[in-house]
């Protein structure tokens, strides 16, 4: 309700931006990064800290990336980690926002798990 809400009071268009990769390898802390604000949780525990996909709250003007000013706003999706809960379920969430991104970046930086190849090869 509160993705829909967001979407519906932007009148232009909007880009989707989605990260995605293997649990527990920073995704929510890059992307906090790359807004420069915390618009997703992060947490030192062992286990997956998002759950689902997460929408920052507040969509992006893309002039913050480099886009011409008064371009498409970015909508900025965080997915949970990939091979928590296995693979029926990452592809189950993946697929949807494979298809409307414009950008997808895949996180890779943990030696364990499943592999970047099999990620992409199952979405």
């Amino acid at each position: 309700a509160e993705a829909q809400a967001t979407f519906q009071a932007e009148g232009g268009f909007v880009n989707p931006v989605m990260v995605c990769g293997r649990l527990r390898t920073g995704k929510s802390y890059l992307m906090n990064s790359l807004l420069r604000r915390q618009c997703f949780g992060v947490s030192a525990q062992t286990r997956s800290f998002t759950r689902g996909v997460d929408l920052c709250p507040e969509l992006v003007p893309c002039g913050e990336f480099g886009g011409c000013p008064g371009g498409p706003r970015i909508a900025v999706l965080d997915l949970e980690g990939q091979g928590d809960k296995g693979m029926a379920q990452d592809v189950k969430l993946a697929t949807p926002l494979l298809m409307v991104s414009k950008v997808v970046v895949l996180l890779e930086l943990c030696p364990s798990g499943p592999s970047k190849e099999a990620i992409l090869e199952s979405l």
